[in-house]
C-alpha cells in the first residue's frame, strides 16, 4: 500500500514545494529531537519517500499535492504508526495529521529538566560535603585550642613529680654526708639524673634548692622547689615546699 493520506510535509513542517535541501535539513532536525529513536521507523520512511524524486512524485500525486491521477496500484500500504503516541486527526479525504515535532520537543524538554535536576542534586551533595568538612575542621581546631592548656598542665604535674624524686635523691646524698662527717655540709656537689633540674646546696640555710630548666613547660621555667633540713629533739626531717616563681595552680605531691 502507498502512504496515501499521511502528510509527510506537515510532519516535517515544510512546504509541499520544498526543495531536496530543505527536506534533508528538516529530517536531520527531527532525528536530533528523537534522541531515543522512538520514531526512527517513521523518519526513515519519510526520508525514503521524499528524497527519491520518483517516489516523491507518486506520493504527491496520491495525496493531492500536485494535479494528476494515480497511475500506480495502492499496494504500498500505510506506515505502522502508534496512534497512542501521535495526535491524529481524520478529514473527509482520510488525511492524517501528525505533530511528531511537538512530541519530540516535549521529550527533549523533559530530558533537559531531568538533567538539570540531577545537576542540582550533585551541586547540593558537593556543597553538603564542603560544609561537613569545614564543621569537622572547626571542631578539631576548637579541640586543639581548648585541650592545649589541659595537656600543658598535665605535663607540668608530671615534671613536678619527677622533680620531687630528684629532691629526695639529693636529701639522701646530704644525709650520707652527715653520717660520715657528723655535720651538715657547707658545700656539696649534688648529682641530678635529669638535666631539666638543677640542684644546689644552700649550706647557710640548711636546704636544697631545685631549679627547673631545659625542656620543661613554660610555667615552670626558672621556678624552684626547696627542701629544708629541720632538727628537733630526737628528730630530724626535711621540709619540702614551693620556692620562688613556682606556679600557684600546681601542687607538690609526695614532698614531705
Amino acid at each position: 500500500m502507498a502512504e496515501k493520506g499521511l502528510n509527510f510535509y506537515e510532519i516535517l513542517r515544510v512546504d509541499p514545494k520544498a526543495d531536496l535541501r530543505e527536506i534533508i535539513v528538516a529530517i536531520k532536525k527531527m532525528r536530533k529531537f528523537d534522541k531515543h529513536g522512538s520514531y526512527a521507523a517513521t523518519i526513515n520512511r519519510i526520508e525514503e519517500i521524499l528524497t527519491d524524486h520518483k517516489k516523491r512524485a507518486v506520493y504527491d500525486r496520491e495525496n493531492g499535492f500536485v494535479e494528476g491521477v494515480n497511475d500506480l496500484d495502492d499496494d504500498l500500504g500505510f506506515l505502522d504508526i502508534d496512534v497512542d503516541t501521535f495526535e491524529t486527526h481524520y478529514s473527509q479525504q482520510q488525511n492524517y495529521k501528525h505533530d511528531i515535532r511537538q512530541e519530540l520537543e516535549k521529550k527533549s524538554s523533559l530530558n533537559a529538566q531531568s538533567q538539570h535536576g540531577v545537576g542540582s542534586m550533585r551541586r547540593s551533595i558537593n556543597f553538603g560535603r564542603v560544609v561537613i568538612f569545614f564543621v569537622l575542621l572547626l571542631a578539631v581546631l576548637v579541640g586543639v585550642v581548648f585541650s592545649k592548656p589541659m595537656l600543658e598542665k598535665y605535663k607540668a604535674e608530671e615534671q613536678v613529680a619527677s622533680a620531687v624524686n630528684e629532691i629526695h635523691n639529693a636529701e639522701e646524698q646530704v644525709e650520707n654526708y652527715i653520717r660520715e662527717n657528723a655535720i651538715f655540709p657547707d658545700d656539696l656537689s649534688l648529682i641530678s639524673s635529669n638535666s631539666n633540674y638543677q640542684l644546689t646546696l644552700d649550706g647557710d640555710n640548711l636546704r636544697i634548692v631545685l631549679r627547673f630548666q631545659g625542656d620543661v613547660v613554660d610555667d615552670l621555667q626558672g621556678a624552684e622547689i626547696t627542701s629544708t633540713f629541720v632538727t628537733k629533739p630526737n628528730l630530724t626531717e626535711w621540709l619540702c615546699e614551693p620556692g620562688q616563681y613556682f606556679p600557684t595552680d600546681l601542687t607538690i605531691k609526695g614532698c614531705y
